[in-house]
Parts: C-alpha cells; sequence; structure tokens
C-alpha cells in the first residue's frame, strides 16, 4: 500500500502533523499537493465550519499552478506550505463560500497546539506562528544551516 501511495504522490518520505482543538485531534500528511501542517490545518478548519470532508476547499488547479511555479522556480518542494496554502485560500474563497466560511474560523485557531513529526519548512512555521499556534516537533535540528537554501 506505501508504494502505491509513494509511487502516487511521487514523495520520498512521510511527515505528519496533528493540532488539537477542543479536545479534538486532527492529523494532516504530506502529499505532493500539500504539507502536512497544511492539510491539519485545512481538516481543522472545515470541522470546525461544519464542512464535510468530500468537499475540497481549494481547487486542485489552484494548487497545481502554484506547484507548477514553484517547480519552474526551481524550489526544493512544490508542495504548499503553510503560509501559501493560506494564500490559496484566501483567493479560492472569492469563489467558494465554503472556503470564505472555514477562513473566518481560522482565528480559532489562535493558542492551540500542533506537533510534527518533522523539522517544518521555514514558511510552515511562518504561517503557523502568524496563526498563533503552538508548535512542537519530534525532529533534531541539525545545524544552523537548515533553512538556507
Amino acid at each position: 500500500k506505501r508504494k502505491a501511495i509513494r509511487k502516487k504522490d511521487k514523495i520520498d518520505f512521510y511527515c505528519g502533523a496533528a493540532l488539537q482543538i477542543n479536545g479534538i485531534i486532527e492529523q494532516g500528511k504530506n502529499s505532493s499537493l500539500l504539507h502536512a501542517e497544511s492539510a491539519a490545518i485545512i481538516n481543522v478548519i472545515k470541522k470546525l465550519s461544519k464542512i464535510p470532508e468530500k468537499i475540497d476547499l481549494l481547487p486542485k488547479q489552484i494548487i497545481q499552478n502554484i506547484a507548477r511555479m514553484k517547480g519552474n522556480l526551481k524550489e526544493r518542494t512544490t508542495s504548499l506550505s503553510v503560509e501559501e496554502t493560506l494564500v490559496a485560500l484566501a483567493i479560492a474563497s472569492t469563489m467558494n463560500p465554503a472556503t470564505a466560511l472555514c477562513i473566518k474560523n481560522l482565528s480559532k485557531l489562535d493558542g492551540t497546539d500542533m506537533h510534527t513529526t518533522h523539522m517544518p519548512s521555514q514558511g510552515d512555521e511562518e504561517g503557523i506562528r502568524e496563526l498563533g499556534i503552538n508548535l512542537t516537533t519530534d525532529a533534531l535540528m541539525l545545524n544552523e544551516l537548515y533553512f538556507r537554501r
């Protein structure tokens, strides 16, 4: 199963994130489209907004266009960080009332706790900080050059 998922998403490793709010824990995992932290945040705001799982907040075309641009710019990864996901949600909210509703619930994440299995990227850390989410991780910092490109 893991081999099939790896082939489908074209990812080399698996990362997870969990976000706790109101005693409920929502999880997210990395994919070719989203970082694990982004997926967890989307799952939480959908639950807070009572949006069914099957409804996409971000049209796949928006994510794919951003990923294509990141690839053209030779970014290390084409999946969306939390910062990039927040911008994509803002754009999508103009076309999707469900996304607009979810954006209103982003402020409820202030003071919540997120845990990751890995070192978050700079774009994830910035977005998480902007949302006021407390972050812990199992990962060890390798050196001070971690975020250097």
